[in-house]
């Protein structure tokens, strides 16, 4: 018996659209690739399918992203031969209890959860409506949340409570749990233990805490490494360099071909090939950040190809305490915590000293600079200067610097992704 998971992209809430929700982090990818814990959103979803085969559903103008980082091309459901047909939304935290109910329903239903569908089960000859609800629910069709609009006459419905990533700083709030609990799943995938192998690779270095502390066998860790485990489990993937003075907090992880240079790194979670130094705390940083030097940042979320000048600092906390408000499409949040830093889309650059704002939103392809602080509470993607009044960043020459920055770590930019960046420029 043959089952599918698809993983769509719920294109609004009630009172903001889903790009406006994530900031800038959705703009150049489906919100189901964005990270949280050691994996992205699809990756989280997959595994509480086990053995289920695996289609998208997203915007068109991010589906050669969607091919690119999961192999499969969306928006293309094929529904022959499936028993079953689990639809889900790609922000979903479903409980064990509805994971259950989902792989057990004997029939065809939808769910809806705070007035929009989190997901629909199809089982039998009622797989046949895979395509028409597939359609119903992709992000071009009108207000593809709303239940009513959906072909479900034929289907039971229900009002479930589900939780949400609802807007971007719930995917970095909730980072320290879901570490955890990958840290303990990707163990199980691999057959290791946290005592693979460290005694006679961490001559110098040190444990501290329980022990939970994975350290691939290609990974270089240096003399003069402190790993604490005391809060959290810590994993370092495959091919990280790890210098001496790196003070290294879990829950953590670092992602494939990371360089760790020194300074005090705790509760974050690091995508492929980051550069990091100085002080990082319990952020989530996409792929391919470059902070090289001193500096903090703190409960933030970084998008890819992000590059931190030295002493770039945030603020995320308030002098008085407070919760943080943020600032999406013109209207301030609340975020319903006291410590939220920055929210910074992808190939934006900043120079040396640059100080930024409690709950700042900066966009894709921004360039800011004057060793100054930027008071702001949003920054628009494309926006070139010091804060205040901001000059426009032209799109072909930051198409230019981000070639330059690309090919240093042996990557391009596609034909679809520059008529993508192109398109969003103002």
């Amino acid at each position: 018996m043959r089952n599918l998971l698809v993983i769509f992209e719920n294109s609004t809430s009630k009172t903001h659209s889903m790009s406006k929700r994530y900031g800038s982090l959705a703009d150049l990818r489906p919100i189901f690739c964005l990270r949280t814990g050691m994996q992205a959103l699809w990756q989280r979803l997959k595994g509480l399918f086990p053995g289920f085969d695996l289609q998208f559903i997203c915007r068109p103008e991010v589906a050669h992203v969607c091919l690119r980082e999961t192999g499969l091309a969306p928006n293309h459901i094929e529904s022959r031969s499936y028993e079953r047909i689990i639809f889900i939304d790609a922000s979903a935290r479903p409980s064990a209890d509805f994971i259950s109910e989902l792989l057990q329903i004997g029939h065809s239903q939808s769910f809806s959860s705070a007035g929009r569908i989190v997901a629909v089960a199809l089982v039998g000859k009622e797989t046949e409506l895979a395509s028409s609800v597939a359609e119903a629910l992709s992000p071009k069709a009108t207000d593809s949340s709303t239940v009513s609009e959906l072909p479900f006459d034929k289907l039971q419905s229900s009002k479930v409570d589900v939780r949400r990533y609802e807007y971007i700083w719930d995917l970095m709030l909730a980072n320290p749990e879901n570490l955890c609990e990958d840290y303990d799943q990707a163990l199980s995938d691999l057959g290791a233990s946290s005592e693979f192998n460290l005694a006679e690779r961490l001559e110098g270095s040190k444990i501290i805490g329980v022990g939970q502390v994975f350290i691939h066998p290609t990974a270089t860790v240096l003399p003069g490494v402190v790993f604490d485990s005391t809060s959290g489990p810590i994993y370092i993937d495959e091919g990280v360099h790890i210098e001496p003075t790196t003070y290294i907090v879990g829950p953590f992880y670092a992602g494939i071909n990371c360089k760790l240079l020194g300074g005090k790194l705790a509760g974050a979670s690091l995508g492929p090939v980051c550069q990091i130094a100085g002080e990082l705390e319990e952020s989530v940083l996409q792929g391919y950040v470059n902070k090289h030097h001193a500096g903090f940042i703190g409960h933030s979320y970084i998008g890819e190809w992000v590059n931190f000048g030295a002493m770039t600092t945030n603020s995320d906390l308030k002098n008085n305490y407070s919760s943080v408000r943020v600032d999406i499409d013109n209207e301030l949040l609340d975020s319903n915590s006291n410590k939220i830093g920055s929210f910074i889309g992808d190939h934006t650059k900043f120079g040396i000293g640059t100080l930024l704002n409690t709950g700042i939103n900066i966009g894709i392809f921004c360039n800011i600079f004057g060793g100054t602080l930027i008071a702001d509470k949003s920054v628009p993607s494309y926006s070139w200067g010091k804060g205040g009044s901001w000059d426009k960043h032209d799109v072909e020459k930051a198409l230019q610097t981000a070639k330059r920055a690309m090919v240093r770590r042996q990557r391009e930019l596609s034909e679809d992704d520059i008529k993508l960046i192109r398109s969003l420029s103002p």
